[in-house]
């Protein structure tokens, strides 16, 4: 994965955040958002994951939908980190790590 586009986050899921990570070995979650509405569905499951300390939660926003107010202040009140769409596709994709959530029923159709 390439380092440096614009917002992109260094920790938990950066080349060198191994350094940097306080927890290791966890598996990942991505919560992967298009609007208010699927974000909010997809928080309601968040506290299953808050206090399990084997799980990095993490946040992205495809940016496929026209509806986007809201969804980035949604997202910063979580507390999750938030990855730039571009990064989290970058993520590298193993049978262990990570796993991604999506509550939408049209799925993504971005580029």
């Amino acid at each position: 994965m390439s380092e440096g586009g614009a917002g992109w986050i260094r920790v938990p899921v950066g080349a060198d955040s191994t350094r940097w990570t306080t927890r290791g070995r966890c598996k990942r979650v991505l919560f992967v958002v298009h609007n208010v509405t699927s974000a909010t569905r997809l928080l309601d499951v968040l506290p299953l994951f808050r206090d399990d300390f084997r799980i990095q939660a993490l946040a992205t926003c495809t940016g496929s939908s026209p509806f986007q107010a809201g969804v980035r202040e949604l997202l910063a009140e979580t507390g999750l980190p938030v990855l730039p769409w571009e990064q989290a596709l970058g993520l590298p994709v193993t049978w262990r790590s990570p796993r991604a959530s999506a509550a939408n029923s049209t799925g993504y159709r971005g580029g």
